[in-house]
């Protein structure tokens, strides 16, 4: 969700790089929908911290059973 103050505070320049990696939230705050972006965010940073989580513990899992207790 973009802040309207924040987004109009940057330069142009600014705007346009952000723009250029592919970064354009659909919403700016208050709009209808915005709150939508906010979780649809949150559950696809939930999903990838769930995965890095369960590779880690594979990790530790593998390195326990081959004698060694640290990564």
């Amino acid at each position: 969700m973009r802040s309207k103050r924040r987004w109009n505070n940057l330069s142009n320049e600014q705007r346009e790089e952000l723009k250029g990696l592919g970064w354009e939230a659909p919403r700016f705050e208050n709009e209808e929908g915005a709150g939508l972006d906010i979780l649809f965010m949150h559950r696809e940073m939930i999903k990838w911290l769930t995965i890095i989580y369960i590779i880690y513990m594979i990790q530790i899992h593998k390195s326990r059973r081959m004698g060694s207790h640290s990564l």
